[in-house]
């Protein structure tokens, strides 16, 4: 049973896939290579299996080279079922051939902007690495500030705390026993931390201390703190190899984008275009419901 069910799994996926992918990659049937099955008003040879699987998903690829035997036997039928539709005429319908035609634009465009956009569309090391250098501030790590603290219920047991860390008593153990925030396990270290990653009441106290600088009791609706700074992250810019894929992608996506606009402008300057202002405003659904206005 488990097997059965893998199998339908397969073919119904590949369905979907071959669904689009026959309009993108697959021509007629091939003539090349060794014949995998027959059927009556045709063959899938060796080359159009390979074809068809190379076409899939690469997650769908993996599965169906797996079960190859369901595969073939997915193609099979799919090309029963394309017979059965042509010989019904199907292919005539009015409702198809308007499917087709738009599939058939859609295809179209996508070439066209394949071949004028994504494929002119190239970022060379040089021009990542003039970037980077022209654009440091943009790599720049924040300040940043790290701290300790503890949370505590009332103020009266934070005025306990604070006089018991001015008289020298560990921060870190103190914490570990009375603290009620996840981090006193931790000692309360909360870790590194930048303006606007955490509450402004803690923010406003933390980022006007020092480093060892020990606050008055900052009261949040979480309770009362008692903070300690423990460590500074001055900005630094981050190291080219860090950045260089970002950089690439975000040139790349300029390039695409300059390419699309410079089309497009292109076939507006050269198509007459004329828009009929009075028609669009008097434009209105048959179904659309009345204006309040009416």
């Amino acid at each position: 049973m488990p097997k059965r069910r893998s199998s339908l799994y397969i073919v119904s996926v590949c369905f979907l896939v071959l669904a689009a992918g026959t309009l993108v990659g697959c021509g007629g049937s091939e003539e090349k290579g060794m014949m995998l099955a027959s059927y009556d008003g045709g063959k899938i040879t060796e080359h159009e299996f390979r074809q068809a699987i190379t076409n899939l998903p690469e997650r769908v690829r993996e599965a169906a080279l797996i079960q190859k035997e369901d595969f073939l036997d997915s193609l099979v039928i799919e090309k029963l079922l394309l017979q059965e539709a042509e010989s019904r005429g199907l292919q005539h319908s009015a409702e198809v051939e308007a499917v087709l035609s738009q599939a058939r634009q859609r295809i179209l465009v996508a070439k066209l902007i394949e071949d004028e956009v994504e494929l002119k569309a190239d970022v060379d090391a040089d021009e990542v690495k003039t970037y980077y250098d022209n654009h440091r501030d943009e790599f720049v790590t924040p300040f940043r500030l790290r701290a300790s603290h503890i949370l505590l219920r009332s103020r009266e047991e934070a005025d306990e705390m604070l006089q018991r860390l001015q008289e020298g008593e560990s921060f870190e153990d103190l914490a570990k026993e009375h603290s009620l925030d996840p981090s006193a396990v931790k000692g309360g270290d909360v870790g590194y931390f930048k303006k606007g990653q955490l509450i402004p009441e803690f923010e406003e106290v933390a980022f006007s201390l020092k480093k060892d600088d020990l606050s008055d009791i900052v009261q949040s609706p979480f309770g009362f703190h008692i903070i300690k700074v423990t460590g500074e992250a001055k900005p630094q810019v981050k190291d080219f190899a860090v950045v260089e894929k970002d950089i690439t992608s975000r040139l790349l996506i300029e390039k695409k984008t300059e390419n699309f606009e410079s089309l497009v402008e292109r076939l507006k300057k050269k198509a007459g275009i004329k828009i009929n202002e009075e028609a669009i405003e008097a434009f209105k659904l048959e179904d659309e419901a009345p204006s309040l206005e009416s």
